[in-house]
Parts: C-alpha cells; sequence; structure tokens
C-alpha cells in the first residue's frame, strides 16, 4: 500500500510533525484491499506521537461514516494503539467497498488540536457488510432507549440470522457515545458459541451488565453489532447496526 501524505493542519498549537496511522496488510499494492487482505486480518495502528501526554483525546477517521476514539491515560501503554478493524469495528461502515482516508486528531488538555498526515486507499473486497440484521434490544422498542430501571435489570440483546447453526461464533459489540461530542465511553464485547437451544429460536441472547450502561451514563447513545464466524467455516459475516439512546445514571 502506498501512503498519501498530506499536509498537517493544526489549531491552537504548535506545528508538529505527527505521522499518518498505519495499515499494516500483506500483498497490498498500488492502495488496494482485497477480500484476501481483510481474510488475512485489518489493523489500524496509531503510533507514539510526539509529545504524547496524559489526558490526550485521540480520534481515529476511517473515511467519512467511522470514527473511535480514546483517552490516553498511560502513553506508555496506550500507545502505539492498535485497531482491528475486522473485529472490532462496524463492517458495514468500515469495510464496505470505496474510497477511505484515514487519519487521527489529538486533542490535549490545554485544547490544543492536532491532525496527523493521512493515507488514502481503496476497498474492493465486495463483501457486503452489514448483510445480518441488526441485533433486538427488546427493551428499546417502545421509545429507542435504555433507562436506568431496564439497565438494573441487565439489558437483553438477541443476535439472529438465518441459518444459524451450533457452533457458531458470534461476538457482540456494544460502543457507547456522549450525544454532544461523540467521544466513545464505553466498548463492551462478548463472546457466544451458538448451541442447540438457539437453533429453532434463531437468535443467540447475549445479556449486557448493568454496569456497561453505567458507564455509558446519559446524554448518551450506543450502537451494537455482531460479527458471526460459521461452526463450518469460511468468511465471517457481520450485521448491519442497532442506534439507540442511553439515560441512565453513571457510576459513582
Amino acid at each position: 500500500m502506498k501512503n498519501s501524505k498530506n499536509t498537517l493542519s493544526l489549531q491552537q498549537g504548535p506545528v508538529t510533525d505527527d505521522p499518518a496511522p498505519t495499515l499494516p496488510v500483506t500483498n497490498v499494492d498500488d492502495g488496494i484491499v482485497t477480500q484476501g487482505d481483510i481474510d488475512n486480518g485489518i489493523q489500524c495502528e496509531i503510533p507514539r506521537y510526539s509529545d504524547a501526554a496524559l489526558g490526550d483525546k485521540v480520534i481515529l477517521y476511517w473515511g467519512e461514516n467511522y470514527t473511535i476514539s480514546r483517552l490516553i491515560k498511560d502513553p506508555e501503554h496506550n500507545l502505539p494503539w492498535i485497531i482491528d478493524i475486522v473485529q472490532d469495528t462496524p463492517q458495514e461502515q468500515t469495510l464496505a467497498d470505496g474510497l477511505y482516508e484515514v487519519h487521527y486528531s489529538v486533542e490535549d488538555q490545554a485544547h490544543n488540536f492536532a491532525i496527523s498526515e493521512s493515507i488514502n486507499f481503496e476497498i474492493t473486497a465486495h463483501l457486503n457488510p452489514g448483510s445480518l440484521p441488526a441485533p433486538v434490544i427488546p427493551d428499546t422498542q417502545d421509545d429507542n432507549t435504555i433507562n436506568d430501571d431496564e439497565a438494573k435489570l441487565d439489558v437483553i440483546v438477541q443476535a439472529g440470522y438465518a441459518a444459524i447453526t451450533k457452533g457458531d461464533s458470534i461476538v457482540l459489540h456494544l460502543q457507547g457515545f456522549d450525544t454532544e461530542t461523540d467521544f466513545m465511553k464505553e466498548d463492551y464485547t462478548a463472546t457466544y458459541a451458538v448451541q442447540d437451544v438457539d437453533v429453532p429460536l434463531g437468535y443467540a441472547v447475549f445479556t449486557v451488565p448493568y454496569a456497561t450502561f453505567q458507564a455509558i451514563g446519559e446524554f448518551a447513545y450506543a450502537n451494537a453489532w455482531f460479527i458471526v464466524t460459521p461452526a463450518a467455516g469460511g468468511t465471517t459475516k457481520s450485521s448491519a447496526t442497532k442506534k439507540f439512546y442511553v439515560d441512565v445514571v453513571l457510576a459513582h
């Protein structure tokens, strides 16, 4: 893959040459990501940029439709930051065919703001990501919100799809964000192997604990999706994303 490096722009702070994120995939030439590359795994690495410090807010921008953020609590251990694009992001937003520009921003505690150089590439994998239906969350069916009373009882999430088979591995992802800033507040995952009892139902059941929603809090929203690895092997498939709102008392 060839990196296209653009000029770093910065507001309210000195100009620095923060490097672009890297996309270490094998056998990628001329900025093209194929199905084979994705099958081998796609990771995006944000390097240990200059002057990294406690309290930095780092946001990765993956194309026009997806961002993920992190608060730096320990620069030595939090950087480099490696994001598994296949396993830990909604594939309908990150692996659909198209052109992508990828960069990251950093805001420190003094509100200095910097944007890294960018890399540009095209995905031509024809995966049809997001082809499975979005997870169903019964508690959101009335007002599309999880409130404190509902969260206290834990929250049921149903991951259903055609041809569900015993032994399928399902990974549920639920990420919570601040409504005003879109900053990620919680990143929850759970893995489940489909059992005989799930097959006639057509879905697997996950129970998301109250603590997860306490971490998300109020004035927030969440995205939930799941990824299926078939028991018989083959390419993983991802679901569409369920977006809902969260109004839960923060943990003290």
